[in-house]
């Protein structure tokens, strides 16, 4: 594979830049330009920043992708949950026996590993084990209640759980 070949779709073209995730990425959020000049960091311990790294894009290119990246954020967490953090495996979800809640982890073992914790009190749905959660692919949301039908389901949006606090 071409170290140059994007992990996933162009999210965005601006100003002559294509940004997208590369296909060897670290365990962290970010969108680079497919020839890896430009790197824009969007998370920091798992708490969403933005945080180009040099050398930056021109100015007006950096505005453009700024107020893209603003309107279109949750887009680029679920697709990098969806197409980066999922196929690497970096996202996991785990019944932690004795509490009954659920541990999900992202960037696991990496030493950017963090945890987040869905305490049982959120919980809708019974859950009794692993067996009963699981990560949905295509939406990035968090199922509980795995094992029941669809409408018995509660999801939740593993983007805004991972970043959104």
């Amino acid at each position: 594979m071409d170290p140059n070949d994007p992990a996933g779709p162009i999210l965005f073209t601006s100003h002559g830049l294509s940004w997208c995730f590369l296909d060897d990425p670290p365990p962290r959020l970010h969108i680079s330009t497919v020839d890896r000049r430009h790197v824009i960091w969007l998370e920091t311990s798992g708490v969403r920043t933005w945080s180009p790294q040099d050398p930056t894009p021109p100015e007006d290119a950096l505005l453009t992708l700024k107020m893209w990246v603003r309107r279109h954020r949750h887009l680029v967490e679920r697709t990098w949950i969806t197409k980066v953090m999922i196929p690497s495996g970096w996202l996991r979800a785990e019944y932690v026996e004795g509490d009954g809640d659920v541990l999900v982890s992202m960037y696991s073992d990496t030493p950017n590993w963090l945890g987040v914790v869905v305490p049982h009190e959120d919980f809708m749905t019974s859950i009794e084990g692993n067996q009963d959660i699981s990560v949905d692919p295509i939406t990035a949301e968090l199922v509980l209640g795995a094992r029941l039908p669809d409408d018995e389901q509660q999801r939740l949006d593993l983007a805004e759980l991972l970043w959104g606090c």
